[in-house]
């Protein structure tokens, strides 16, 4: 085999499908549970501790050191330039359960990302009448 042929197979090799290249980004679609689209939910994405123990749920920090969006009408939002590191994504909407997700591995923490991160948030009813007994 020439070394050539050699050197794409293996350039083909270490490059799988998804792997970043450029500055890492995260795409989130936010929806409720009728998958509708949630139009102006703030979304904020945190750091977390590079190491976290095994089965821990990631805590959110700082608030002033995370990144913020706001959905658009399609609910969707983009995180561009993220720095390297753990994060947790937070999202808060009046009338619905806070939603927190991660930890999730951005840049040379995880070079296989996903596409987008959907969260869907669950609507909560504070006066809501239940069952008489």
């Amino acid at each position: 085999m020439s070394s050539a042929l050699l050197s794409l197979l293996l350039s083909l090799a270490a490059t799988p499908e998804g792997l970043f290249t450029g500055a890492p980004r995260l795409s989130v679609l936010v929806t409720d549970t009728q998958f509708q689209s949630a139009p102006g939910v703030p979304l904020a994405l945190c750091p977390l501790p590079d190491e976290l123990p095994a089965g821990s749920f990631p805590l959110i920090g700082d608030r002033d050191v995370c990144l913020h969006q706001i959905s658009d009408r399609e609910g969707r939002a983009v995180f561009r330039d993220v720095p390297e590191a753990w994060y947790a994504l937070n999202a808060s909407l009046t009338g619905f359960a806070d939603t927190t997700v991660g930890p999730l591995g951005i840049g040379r923490f995880s070079p296989v990302a996903p596409q987008e991160v959907i969260l869907v948030l669950n609507p909560v009813c504070f006066d809501c009448v239940g069952p008489s007994a």
